[in-house]
C-alpha cells in the first residue's frame, strides 16, 4: 500500500531535478552569450572616421618603462602592464595594429611627441600646457601622487607645505615634477631620470622625500625589496591617465574615445586588479593601532603569566638550574657555529661581488651590505684618506628600532678613533667592549676591527666592521676578513686605473677630432722627417691623400722658391728643439703654387727626447695676391702724386711769369695821366691780378705740402682792406648773376690781425 506513493514521488522528484537541470544549462547559456556580447562590444565609427583610419596604417604609440603601467615582457620581448593591456583592448575593437616605441626619457617622449614624431600616448595625464599640441580622452585610470619618505623620520605624516626647504627628488618632464615646481617653489626640487632612481635617492639619505605616483612606487618598492621607505601623505595631484593624440588629427582622439568607451566596467577592473597593488594604507600599517594592540597583549600575557607563574612556580625552580646550564652551552655552540658560518659565508660570495661592480662608492656600499646582510655584523663601513683628512664616504649599519638593514645615514666626518688608528699606524686595529652605538646611546657591548685599505703602495683608506660581544674577531676570523680587504683594495686601484684610462681615452678622442676637424693643414713626422700622418685639410689644400703622403718627406711640396739655406737654417732650428714660425711658398700635387704660413715644433717624450714633429700650417695664398696688389696700387699712386705734384709746379711757374707782367704794365698805367674812372678801373684790375698770382702761389704751396717742403709764415694784415679788395673783385666774378653780395663787419671787430 505505501509503494505506490513512493514511487510516485520519486518519479515526480526525478521530474523537478531535469527541470531545474534543463533551467540551470539555460540560465548558464544566457549568461555565457551576454558575457560574449559584453566582451565583444561594437565600436561605431563614422564612414569618415574608417576612412580615415584606413588612410593612417601603423599609428606610432610612444612608451616609457613606467612600471606597472609599461614593463618589459617577461622573457625580455614586447612589453606588459596596465597601459598595455588597454592599448591590446583597443586594438582588438577597432581591428587594427599599432607601432610601440620605448624612449629612455619622460622629456625625450614629451619632445618628440610635439615634434609629431609619436601619434599617440597612453601613460601621460591631462595638463594645460601639454593641451598645446595634444587631444585627451577620457581617463582610464586615475591614480594619487604621494610623499615617500624614510620610515625613521621624526614626522611620519607630511603635507607638501612642510617640505619647504628639503630636498625632494621628482621625475623631470613629468605633469607633477612641473607641479611641484610651479606651486611649490620654496621646495628644494630636484629632477632624476626616473622613480627608480628617485626611491634609491631617498633610501640612501641623499633626499628628503620623493613625490610619485603611488602604484608605480608600490612596484618598485616592491620589486627592488626597499624596506626603509614608507607613504608620508599625499601630494594633492591626481594623474588622470588617458589616451592623448596629437591635436592635428582630432578624428584619431574620436576614434580612441569611442574605442574606451567600448570597454565594459567589469573588464577595466579586471585590468586594474591585475596590475595594481593595494595601495591604500592598511589598519594594521598604523603605528597607533600597533601600540594599541601591543599593550592590550601586554596586559593579557602579563595576567596569562602571573596566573601560569603561580600554577608552575614549584617545577619551574626545579628546572631552572638545569635549563640554565643547557641554555649557556647551546648558545656557546650557536655563537661559535654562527661565528664560523658568517666568515665562510662573506668570504664565498664577496669574490663574485667585487666583480660586479665598476663604481668606486657603489662597490664600497656593496660591500658595507654583504658584511652586514650575509656576515651578520652590526654595521660596516669605509673611511678614505681626502685631502682635509679622513671622510666615512660607504658604510651599512643594523638599525636596532626595527632590527632590519639600513642605508648608514651619518655624517662623513663621523670617523671612530678605531680607524684613524688604524690608518696612522697602518696596521689593523681592534677595540673591546664599545657602548653608546644605538640612537639611544646604549646598546650591548661590541667590537669594531679596522683594517687598512692599501692602494698603490699607500694606506687610502680602511675598512671598519663592527660586531656584537666583546671577544668578537678571534685570530682566524681576522685573518679571513683582512684576505677580504686585500681583495677589495685590489679591485679598487683596478677600478680606479680604469676611470684614469677611460678619462685618457676621452681626451684622446677630443684632439683626434679636433685635429681631424681642424681647418687648417696639420702634418706629423718622425724624427728623420717622414711624414706619419696628415689631417683631412693637409688633402684638402695639397691634393696629396692620406695614403699619398705617409711615408713620405715634406719636400715632396718643396717648390724651388725659397734656396737650400732658408731649408737648413729651418732644419737646424727644429732640432736643436726651438720652434719655428715662417713662410713657405709651396706646390700642389696638380703643380699649382701656393703660399703657407708655418709654425713647426719638436714633439718630446717623458725623457726629453725629440721623437717627432709637428707642423701646423695655414694657407694664404689669397692673403699673399692681396698684399702684392695694394703694394702695387701704393706703387702706382705715389707716382701718380709725384707727376700731378711736378706737373702744378710747373703750371704755375709758367702763369706766374706773364702774371708779373700783367701787374707790372697795370702799375704803369697808374702813373699816366687817367680819369677817375680810369685809375679805379685799373686800380681793380691791379687787385684782380694780385688775387689770380696768390692763387697761384696756393698752388705751389700746395705742391710743397705734397712734398713737405711748406714753411709757414706769420703776417700782419688790415681787415678792411682784405674786405675792400674783395668788394672790388667780387662784382667783376659774379658777372652778370643775379646775386647780391652783402659784407658786414662788427664794429668790435679789430681791424689789424695778425
Amino acid at each position: 500500500m505505501e509503494t505506490r506513493p513512493v514511487k510516485s514521488f520519486s518519479r515526480l522528484m526525478r521530474k523537478v531535478a531535469l527541470q531545474l537541470m534543463l533551467l540551470f544549462a539555460l540560465i548558464l547559456f544566457i549568461s555565457s552569450v551576454r558575457a560574449e556580447a559584453a566582451a565583444s562590444p561594437v565600436v561605431k565609427l563614422t564612414a569618415e572616421e574608417q576612412q580615415w583610419l584606413d588612410n593612417h596604417p601603423g599609428l606610432k604609440i610612444g612608451i616609457r618603462y613606467t612600471p606597472p603601467l609599461v614593463m618589459t615582457g617577461e622573457k625580455g620581448e614586447g612589453y606588459r602592464g596596465v597601459s598595455i593591456d588597454y592599448v591590446e583592448r583597443v586594438e582588438k575593437l577597432l581591428g587594427i595594429r599599432f607601432n610601440l616605441v620605448n624612449y629612455p626619457t619622460w622629456q625625450k617622449l614629451i619632445d618628440e611627441t610635439k615634434n609629431r614624431n609619436v601619434d599617440i600616448l597612453v601613460t601621460g595625464t591631462i595638463t594645460l600646457d601639454r593641451a598645446s599640441f595634444l587631444n585627451f580622452t577620457k581617463p582610464y585610470l586615475q591614480l594619487h601622487n604621494k610623499i615617500i619618505v624614510r620610515k625613521d623620520i621624526e614626522n611620519v605624516t607630511l603635507t607638501m607645505s612642510e617640505l619647504a626647504g628639503v630636498k625632494v627628488v621628482a621625475v623631470e618632464g613629468t605633469a607633477i615634477y612641473k607641479f611641484i615646481e610651479r606651486k611649490y617653489p620654496e621646495i628644494k626640487l630636484v629632477p632624476v631620470k626616473d622613480e627608480l632612481t628617485a626611491l634609491e635617492s631617498v633610501s640612501f639619505g641623499e633626499s628628503y622625500a620623493a613625490i610619485m605616483e603611488i602604484s608605480r612606487a608600490s612596484y618598485l618598492i616592491e620589486q627592488q625589496k626597499i624596506t626603509n621607505l614608507a607613504i608620508a601623505g599625499d601630494a594633492g595631484y591626481l594623474y588622470n591617465f588617458c589616451f592623448s593624440s596629437r591635436n592635428d588629427w582630432s578624428e584619431l582622439n574620436s576614434i580612441l574615445s569611442k574605442a574606451l568607451d567600448a570597454i565594459p566596467e567589469k573588464e577595466r577592473k579586471e585590468i586594474n586588479s591585475k596590475w595594481l597593488y593595494d595601495v591604500t594604507p592598511s589598519i594594521f600599517s598604523s603605528r597607533k593601532f600597533w601600540a594599541g594592540a601591543g599593550f592590550v597583549f601586554v596586559v593579557t600575557a602579563i595576567f596569562l603569566i602571573v596566573i601560569w607563574n603561580i600554577a608552575l612556580r614549584r617545577k619551574v625552580a626545579r628546572s631552572t638550574s638545569v635549563i640554565r646550564r643547557e641554555v649557556e652551552q647551546l648558545e656557546l655552540a650557536e655563537s661559535e657555529l654562527r661565528r664560523l658560518n658568517r666568515t665562510l659565508m662573506v668570504l664565498g660570495k664577496s669574490h663574485e661581488l667585487l666583480m660586479q661592480f665598476t663604481e668606486e662608492i657603489s662597490l664600497y656600499n656593496a660591500i658595507s651590505k654583504h658584511l652586514v646582510d650575509v656576515g651578520g655584523y652590526k654595521s660596516a663601513s669605509v673611511i678614505l684618506v681626502k685631502a682635509g683628512g679622513l671622510s666615512t664616504v660607504a658604510g651599512y649599519c643594523l638599525n636596532d628600532s626595527e632590527s632590519a638593514a639600513d642605508i648608514w645615514l651619518g655624517p662623513e666626518s663621523r670617523v671612530s678613533s678605531g680607524s684613524g688608528k688604524a690608518i696612522e699606524s697602518e696596521n689593523i686595529h681592534i677595540e673591546r667592549s664599545m657602548e653608546g652605538l644605538t640612537e639611544s646611546g646604549g646598546g650591548d657591548d661590541t667590537s669594531s676591527l679596522a683594517i687598512p685599505l692599501w692602494g698603490e703602495g699607500r694606506i687610502i683608506g680602511a675598512l671598519e666592521i663592527v660586531s656584537t660581544g666583546r671577544d668578537a674577531f678571534d685570530k682566524e676570523e681576522v685573518s679571513l676578513l683582512t684576505e677580504l680587504t686585500e681583495n677589495l683594495a685590489y679591485t679598487v686601484v683596478s677600478i680606479r686605473l680604469k676611470d684614469e684610462h677611460r678619462a685618457a681615452e676621452e681626451l684622446v678622442k677630443k684632439l683626434s677630432q679636433a685635429v681631424e676637424q681642424s681647418p687648417v693643414t696639420i702634418v706629423i713626422t718622425d724624427r728623420e722627417g717622414c711624414i706619419e700622418y696628415v689631417n683631412p685639410c693637409f688633402t684638402k689644400v695639397t691634393g696629396y691623400t692620406f695614403e699619398e703622403a705617409v711615408g713620405k718627406n715634406p719636400r715632396v711640396l718643396k717648390s724651388g722658391v725659397q734656396l737650400p739655406e732658408f731649408y737648413k737654417t729651418l732644419w737646424d732650428l727644429i732640432t736643436g728643439g726651438f720652434e719655428w714660425h715662417g713662410e713657405f711658398c709651396n706646390k700642389k700635387k696638380s703643380g699649382e703654387l701656393y703660399w703657407e704660413s708655418a709654425s713647426i715644433s719638436p714633439v718630446r717624450n717623458s725623457d726629453g727626447e725629440i721623437t717627432h714633429f709637428i707642423a701646423v700650417k695655414e694657407d694664404i695664398t689669397d692673403q699673399k695676391k692681396v698684399f702684392d696688389e695694394l703694394q702695387r696700387a701704393k706703387a702706382e699712386a705715389e707716382a701718380a702724386t709725384i707727376a700731378k705734384s711736378s706737373f702744378l709746379a710747373n703750371m704755375s711757374h709758367e702763369i706766374r711769369t706773364p702774371m708779373n707782367a700783367v701787374i707790372g704794365m697795370l702799375y704803369l698805367l697808374q702813373q699816366t695821366e687817367l680819369s677817375v674812372n680810369q685809375k679805379g678801373y685799373a686800380l681793380k684790375a691791379e687787385g684782380a691780378a694780385k688775387s689770380l698770382l696768390k692763387i697761384i702761389n696756393d698752388i705751389l704751396d700746395f705742391s710743397k705740402i705734397e712734398a713737405g717742403r711748406l714753411q709757414m709764415e706769420t703776417i700782419p694784415f688790415l681787415l678792411s682792406e682784405v674786405l675792400t679788395k674783395l668788394t672790388d673783385i667780387a662784382p667783376v666774378t659774379i658777372g652778370a648773376k643775379k646775386v647780391e653780395l652783402l659784407i658786414s663787419a662788427s664794429s668790435e671787430a679789430p681791424d689789424f690781425l695778425i
